[in-house]
């Protein structure tokens, strides 16, 4: 924050990945990185927002937040009746059942301590279709076998329904299978997320979210998952964009200069250029990538964010409002043509 206030480089978020965490576990604090006094006073001082990330696989172990849930009885069962276990990035982890009649206060009393460490100004999902590190489920024990089936008339793109992801076999609540809740998994937790939000005392709840469904944007919004640094990507990101305002995410935008793989200085400044127009934009890129603020890839980079971010200030009131004139229907980023469509001469631009 300091450098970007002195390179004046308009910043109004801190966004956090899983670094913030205690051993990876979602609602932890590592204290002694990111001790909470002195955070905050940091946000304070740089007048910024913290938009921290929540993975949907509560991390198996002594925490709070496993503890309290398998005391609820809230995490989604394989077919034998025992918690799914999977694993992502804090290693063995089982997930959320948003079926479960006390699944909704788990997950406000979860915020609601969250919130009373560290105060943020809004949640990043991720992780959420949901995804693991195994395919169907891990076996941490050795005294039953994994329940997984894939045994489908058709396998989209050839690959098994249950590969990096839970077993369809997997039980929700009232013995529902994974197989008729898995598409709507993020769907839920984003409302359920909401709903916490709000009741914590959010006034503007903003949530950002990796997986998606018909009619989650009346909850959340979305980003493009993880791209890469380079101009195809960049290009892509231009019909993301127009389709997804289609599906009902007007507020979205893709990893600026690229999420994977290290970016270039001429890549970034074009990027930061084409970003700064989007609904949603964001600088963000992976940990063993090489780093990507504008201040560190040179004059023309620097120059080249300092000029678009300005501009997207400009207009942002501008932008706001279009949100408001359509109330939740229609469009706010679409082709030129869509604007005017009897001009012809619009279609091959």
């Amino acid at each position: 924050a300091k450098n970007f206030k002195k390179n004046d480089i308009h910043l109004d978020i801190m966004w956090s990945d899983i670094d913030y965490m205690k051993d990876l576990g979602d609602f932890t604090i590592d204290n002694d990185r990111y001790p909470p006094e002195q955070f905050r006073n940091y946000l304070k001082e740089y007048n910024l927002r913290f938009v921290p990330i929540i993975d949907a696989g509560i991390a198996v172990g002594d925490n709070e937040a496993f503890i309290e849930g398998q005391s609820r009885d809230v995490y989604i069962k394989n077919s034998w009746g025992k918690n799914l276990v999977g694993k992502v990035w804090p290693g063995y982890t089982t997930w959320v059942d948003f079926s479960h009649p006390n699944a909704s206060q788990y997950w406000e009393d979860m915020f609601r301590k969250f919130h009373e460490k560290l105060p943020f100004g809004g949640i990043w999902l991720d992780m959420n279709e949901y995804a693991s590190f195994c395919n169907g489920e891990c076996n941490p024990w050795e005294d039953f076998p994994t329940s997984g089936d894939d045994d489908l008339p058709h396998h989209a793109g050839g690959a098994l329904p249950s590969e990096k992801t839970l077993s369809i076999n997997a039980r929700h609540y009232n013995n529902v299978t994974e197989l008729y809740w898995h598409n709507i998994n993020g769907l839920v937790e984003n409302y359920e997320t909401r709903k916490a939000l709000k009741n914590v005392g959010l006034n503007d709840v903003f949530i950002l979210s990796r997986a998606n469904f018909a009619g989650q944007g009346r909850y959340s919004t979305i980003w493009f998952g993880d791209n890469g640094a380079t101009y195809e990507f960049m290009q892509l990101s231009i019909s993301q964009a127009f389709s997804y305002n289609i599906f009902g995410f007007p507020f979205t935008g893709a990893d600026i200069c690229g999420f994977i793989w290290d970016t270039q200085p001429e890549l970034c400044a074009r990027w930061m250029q084409l970003g700064a127009f989007f609904p949603f934009a964001r600088n963000h890129n992976a940990l063993d990538a090489k780093d990507q603020e504008p201040y560190v890839l040179g004059d023309d980079v620097l120059i080249t964010s300092q000029v678009s971010l300005k501009a997207r200030y400009s207009i942002l009131k501008w932008y706001f409002s279009r949100f408001v004139e359509l109330n939740g229907t229609g469009t706010v980023f679409r082709p030129l043509m869509w604007q005017y469509p009897q001009d012809l001469s619009l279609i091959h631009i």
